[in-house]
């Protein structure tokens, strides 16, 4: 009977070891090129802007910032694909003593294998890493004309206000005609629609390691495979070119001249989802705050939920796009332009107030404010021109898009 005992307890430990040494997901094969292009074609077709957002993605519910998207987005394929996965665990890390987060962990056993289990991992890398993480250990630089889909741009700048900035997009597609087509997520981290932006990023590259940047496979960080298209060209270039940089750029990789009416229809586009994102983070800034009972902001919370730098870049892109416009049609252009971006466009910029026109707009950029039907993209400019727009996370929606006065709570900057 003691026998018995000793072999069932044998047994049960056996098992409750390999139950504690399972992996987040089994892996069949390992990096190398092959699976590189099938990551840059799945990027590329394979995720929906609503891909966290959908009840019926797989993924639904996982909450990105900038570069929680980023790793997200590897760490799928990979789980997808059976490959595996590494990088630098930064809450370990200390100094040159690196430590890594693998998909062998066995932190998420109490999760039931599968999606719930990869999405405790998910939630896990983006908790410990961020945009610096992705810069300092996780990436490696690569030659610009070696840019791929897949990719990723990562940028760090100081604020007007003096307060340090990261930002990461991904490449989705590299157009012909010298541009970029980016997704990205944004602050604070939500459940939402993946933001696009297309052509060049809003801010340059301020030296290494920042800039258009690949992962790395874990076999990279132990030496023992090369990382194709490595370079770090993109350096001097950036030194050489300053301001000039993206110009220099876009004729760099640059295969096809783009149309006219694709150049207004891009431009007007990223300002519309620029609009938007604003609009999902007011939103979400209410209700924050409501379930806190309207207390005043803290400046870490000022720092997530403000939109003051959403709101100059927004007004810095419109003023660009409406002088652009106006100077096109002086020039005479303006018959190489689709008639739906004529009436867009000549609204947006005060040179047709008629409703045809403004209906135009909107249905170009159907911006929905909760009780302020007839805001869109020009009256949040109008509105952005003379100062009225309130950027406090503190502020009622109807300040927030310039319709009283904003909150009397503290601003951090």
């Amino acid at each position: 009977m003691k026998f018995l005992q000793v072999i069932s307890f044998i047994i049960f430990t056996s098992v409750l070891s390999f139950k504690t040494s399972a992996a987040v997901w089994a892996t069949k094969a390992q990096w190398n090129q092959a699976y590189e292009v099938k990551y840059q074609e799945w990027v590329s077709k394979n995720v929906p802007m609503d891909i966290f957002l959908n009840s019926e993605n797989p993924y639904y519910g996982i909450s990105t910032d900038c570069a929680d998207l980023v790793y997200a987005l590897r760490i799928i394929f990979s789980f997808e694909n059976g490959l595996p996965f590494t990088a630098v665990d930064s809450s370990l890390t200390k100094g040159s003593r690196l430590v890594y987060i693998t998909e062998k962990t066995a932190k998420f056993n109490g999760y039931t294998s599968g999606t719930k289990r990869l999405k405790a991992f998910i939630d896990y890398v983006s908790n410990i890493n961020g945009t610096q993480s992705l810069a300092r250990f996780d990436t490696y630089p690569v030659a610009l004309k070696g840019i791929k889909t897949g990719d990723i741009y990562l940028a760090e700048w100081q604020s007007q206000e003096g307060y340090e900035v990261n930002h990461s997009y991904v490449i989705r597609e590299v157009s012909p005609f010298g541009y970029f087509e980016f997704f990205y997520s944004s602050t604070p981290s939500l459940v939402r629609k993946l933001i696009q932006l297309s052509g060049m990023p809003s801010m340059p590259i301020t030296g290494e390691p920042w800039g258009f940047r690949r992962f790395k496979w874990p076999q990279h960080y132990a030496g023992s495979a090369k990382m194709a298209d490595y370079s770090k060209e993109q350096y001097k270039y950036a030194l050489e070119h300053k301001s000039d940089f993206f110009e220099f750029l876009q004729k760099l990789i640059q295969t096809e001249l783009e149309p006219v009416d694709s150049i207004f229809k891009r431009r007007l586009s990223n300002i519309c989802s620029q609009l938007m994102s604003r609009s999902e983070v007011v939103l979400e800034a209410k209700k924050y705050f409501l379930a806190l009972n309207g207390r005043c902001a803290t400046k870490k919370e000022f720092n997530l939920y403000s939109t003051s730098m959403r709101d100059r870049t927004t007004l810095t892109f419109t003023k660009e796009l409406i002088s652009l416009w106006r100077k096109y049609v002086y020039e005479g252009g303006y018959q190489d332009s689709s008639y739906s971006i004529q009436l867009s466009l000549d609204y947006l910029a005060s040179m047709d107030n008629s409703e045809s026109a403004r209906a135009q707009l909107t249905k170009f950029c159907p911006l929905e404010i909760e009780g302020l039907p007839r805001m869109g993209l020009r009256e949040f400019f109008e509105a952005s021109e003379k100062g009225i727009i309130s950027a406090h996370p503190n502020s009622s929606v109807l300040a927030r898009w310039g319709q009283e006065q904003g909150s009397n709570c503290e601003s951090y900057y």
